[in-house]
């Protein structure tokens, strides 16, 4: 299930940016305004269930090393360094999820730091 795709914003979205396509899909999809469909119902599940886990910075950054492993799982047919158990891809896989967890670290701290001098 790719939550991105569901709140319908880019990977490298900020929290301000997740949290206003939340409640835009969630005012549409929730079950009360669309009298009890399950369709709406269960699509509003999944929007909050995407935001639950998109908008704490812990859970994002451990969906997105399942996306990465998900996604580089293998190349052309052929297992990625993502899939091998050597040290050296070990230790790379490591060093692209810590870069991708310390970027929405310093977004998420930016965003604060703007939010307190407003």
């Amino acid at each position: 299930m790719d939550y991105y795709k569901h709140l319908r914003v880019p990977t490298d979205a900020s929290t301000a940016e997740i949290k206003s396509a939340y409640r835009k899909l969630a005012r549409k999809k929730h079950p009360d305004l669309n009298d009890g469909d399950k369709g709406s119902s269960r699509e509003f599940a999944r929007i909050a269930q995407a935001y639950q886990v998109l908008s704490d910075p812990h859970e994002r950054a451990e969906y997105d090393k399942q996306r990465l492993r998900a996604e580089y799982r293998t190349i052309n047919g052929k297992d990625s360094f993502f899939n091998s158990d050597n040290p050296h891809a070990r230790r790379a896989r490591q060093m692209a999820y810590e870069k991708r967890y310390n970027a929405i670290i310093d977004r998420m701290i930016a965003e604060e730091r703007r939010e307190s001098v407003a």
